[in-house]
């Protein structure tokens, strides 16, 4: 039998609060427990269909540079060297998002399978090389940027600024977990609580529509 491991979604004691409130029984926390392995089952089946396909497809900037046209672009996996990403997807349990520092910290457990985690850290290596990608395309030769007046050297640079993603590197397979999988939280808590907002609404003003 696969052995299990347990991820461990650094929250807010607010974020926890509103959980428990919100999925108030097993079978509720269950719900949201699946949600979010819908989430990772997506990320997994995408990442393998590249490594099968053996292509992987990056978004990419096309235009002049000066504004913004988004492409996709297939590139052979062969290009990437993945390994080297595996050096910053190590494990870090003491790990939290900026937002949390200096905040009473909490931890949303959910449980996977070995092999599951596995295709986790192959899609998190297949990210950060679409993300380097997209931020190789924004650069500018030399000779270009020579044909530029200095105006326009300075638009180039506040651009690449707000478009690039500074190639990023995830600092550990916790911030990546909590990149994909807090933003499912959230989306579920929020829907949450608009759907009793509604609810107490339509029960204090029943000939009012909503």
């Amino acid at each position: 039998m696969s052995e299990i491991t347990t991820l461990k979604l650094p929250i807010s004691s607010v974020t926890e609060e509103e959980i428990y409130n919100n999925y108030d029984t097993p079978q509720k926390l269950k719900e949201l427990r699946s949600a979010l392995i819908q989430r990772i089952s997506a990320i997994c089946t995408n990442s393998q269909k590249m490594i099968l396909n053996e292509t992987v497809p990056c978004e990419i900037d096309t235009a002049s540079k000066l504004t913004r046209k988004v492409e996709t672009k297939e590139y052979p996996l062969s290009e990437f060297d993945l390994e080297e990403y595996l050096e910053h997807l190590q494990e870090d349990p003491a790990w939290v998002p900026k937002s949390l520092k200096d905040k009473e910290v909490k931890h949303f457990e959910l449980k996977i399978r070995d092999k599951t985690y596995k295709k986790l850290v192959i899609g998190a290596q297949l990210l950060s090389a679409r993300m380097q990608k997209w931020d190789e395309s924004l650069e500018m030769s030399d000779e270009e940027k020579e044909k530029l007046n200095d105006e326009q050297k300075i638009k180039f640079e506040e651009a690449k600024k707000m478009k690039q993603h500074k190639s990023k590197v995830f600092v550990c397979m916790q911030e990546f977990i909590y990149e994909q999988l807090f933003p499912a939280i959230s989306e579920s808590l929020t829907a949450k609580v608009d759907a009793q907002i509604r609810k107490d609404f339509e029960e204090d003003y029943p000939n009012v529509k909503t």
